[in-house]
């Protein structure tokens, strides 16, 4: 009897190996039916090895290779382990399939919703008596939205004159200072014959008017993004009232602005006396001294402590890089006294080379918005574009590259790069939403 016993329970070991390998075969097998295609190469990898040895240990020749069938057992916690995280990461990339393909219809019907409770606060503070089947003359939307009135009319005033000259620099106008009661740096030039066609289409209207309505549109977030106070708080709020729902996303580009030239001008001053100290402060040094101050500032830690960075601590940062620069040599106390001069005034807007960073990181950004090229009116006709084009998007990462040497390759040009992509979708996103709306203005203010 016990050997008959013993017998049955090999027999019965003998059958749960092979359902085992079954159950999981199966498994393995519908999932790969279900995978992400990106994900398919790393899962069939990992299915013929485990499929390798479930052919092993149902044929029983694994008792043979290795003398202990038992491995199975061992192996089953990882197997199982695995394709549970499978399913976890099927079911995350069929949610997103499905959010993809609902995405341009949230869209369209999220901007209509926006849109009708803009016009709808708008009408009740116009004293309509049926907010939802008001209208009114551009006139009046106009005093009812002063900042806007105020920002649309300072750039085709400008415009305006710029119609007649080479070139002009939007960001220096009178109307501009006037508008901030101080003059502001320049992002790039519009010329004459761009501000006289996107006059004449808008006075026209036609087929390209959505073309001119969006350059108005490129050059209102550059005039914004160099607004010198802060975009979403205060007194002194400067967005027009269509912008106000995303001042947020303002004030962190303009925060990243600020950061990437304080950085940017600080490890320049930097690697400057490190160089006439005849130091190798090379690429490398660069990066990581950017690195090393992004961080300082953006998490606003020093050394950890959880408080807010000072700029002592900036300066005592830029100070080691220099002295670390050669290892073994100190860098004369002169240089250092002259360091720690030099760095606190890289602090100041007024400081040259932040000037030359701020000038670059919004030159670059130009390539992130539509309609901001020169030859956008001889676009052919069509819809305004979801998306940008990707020579216009290459070219504005190689611009990021060019505010400092192999600056795209550290965290903050990549976050500059993500903030101008954020930017892009602003604007698309706006002129979707109020378009229509601010074209009518527009075309109302070139008209009076």
């Amino acid at each position: 009897l016990q050997a008959l016993g013993h017998g049955l329970r090999r027999q019965d070991v003998a059958r749960l190996r092979h359902e085992v390998a079954d159950c999981l075969r199966f498994a393995i097998d519908r999932l790969a039916n279900l995978i992400a295609p990106a994900r398919e190469g790393d899962y069939h990898a990992w299915a013929r090895q485990v499929g390798s040895r479930l052919d092993l240990w149902s044929s029983g020749a694994e008792s043979a290779a290795t003398g202990d069938w038992k491995e199975l057992v061992f192996c089953l916690p990882a197997v199982l382990s695995r394709l549970f995280h499978t399913i976890t990461l099927t079911k995350a990339d069929s949610l997103q399939a499905q959010v993809d393909a609902l995405r341009p219809v949230l869209g369209m019907h999220g901007a209509n919703y926006e849109r009708s409770k803009f016009l709808s606060r708008l009408a009740q503070g116009l004293g309509a008596a049926d907010p939802e089947h008001a209208s009114f003359p551009p006139a009046d939307v106009l005093r009812a939205l002063p900042r806007t009135h105020r920002l649309l009319s300072m750039l085709l005033q400008t415009m305006g004159k710029a119609a007649n000259t080479t070139a002009v620099h939007l960001y220096k106008s009178d109307e501009w200072k006037a508008l901030y009661d101080k003059p502001v740096d320049a992002a790039n030039a519009l010329t004459g014959e761009a501000a006289g066609s996107i006059i004449s289409t808008l006075k026209a209207g036609g087929a390209k008017l959505r073309f001119a309505s969006g350059a108005v549109f490129s050059h209102i977030i550059l005039h914004l993004l160099q607004a010198p106070v802060r975009l979403d708080a205060g007194p002194d709020l400067v967005l027009p009232e269509f912008l106000v729902l995303d001042a947020s996303r303002f004030a962190k580009a303009r925060d990243v602005l600020d950061r990437a030239c304080l950085v940017v001008a600080m490890a320049t001053l930097t690697q400057q006396v490190a160089a006439r100290n005849r130091r190798v402060f090379g690429l490398a040094q660069m990066q990581a001294l950017i690195e090393r101050l992004n961080i300082l500032l953006r998490d606003g830690t020093s050394g950890g402590a959880g408080q807010n960075v000072t700029l002592p601590a900036l300066v005592d940062e830029c100070v080691r890089a220099a002295e670390g620069s050669a290892p073994g040599t100190e860098l004369p106390k002169e240089e250092v006294a002259a360091l720690r001069v030099l760095i606190p005034n890289a602090a100041s807007a007024d400081h040259a080379i932040f000037k030359i960073v701020h000038k670059r990181v919004l030159g670059a950004w130009v390539h992130f918005l539509p309609f901001t090229h020169p030859d956008f009116l001889g676009r052919s006709e069509g819809a305004i574009p979801s998306s940008l084009d990707v020579a216009s998007r290459d070219e504005g990462e190689r611009a990021i590259a060019r505010v400092s040497p192999g600056f795209n390759q550290t965290e903050l040009g990549k976050e500059l790069i993500a903030v101008g992509d954020a930017l892009g979708k602003v604007m698309r996103h706006s002129i979707v939403v109020q378009g229509e709306l601010v074209t009518a203005l527009l075309q109302h203010l070139v008209r009076i």
